[in-house]
């Protein structure tokens, strides 16, 4: 994976952990209520039961 790619998903993490981010014109954009609407309704189906992490807005992720 390319540096570039690498911290963009990194960015993308900070956003998903803080829930804000600043626009390329300086204002502070606020995500953390789509966020959660979006996190409280991600399922993972799979044939079998799949251990996973749950992410949350407020913290690191949680093992399940």
């Amino acid at each position: 994976m390319s540096a570039r790619l690498r911290e963009l998903a990194r960015h993308t993490e900070d956003i998903v952990h803080t829930g804000h981010y600043r626009s390329p014109l300086g204002h502070e954009v606020t995500v953390a209520a789509e966020l959660a609407i979006a996190l409280a309704g991600t399922r993972l189906h799979g044939p079998d039961p799949v251990p996973c992490r749950t992410w949350t807005t407020t913290g690191p992720p949680a093992s399940r």
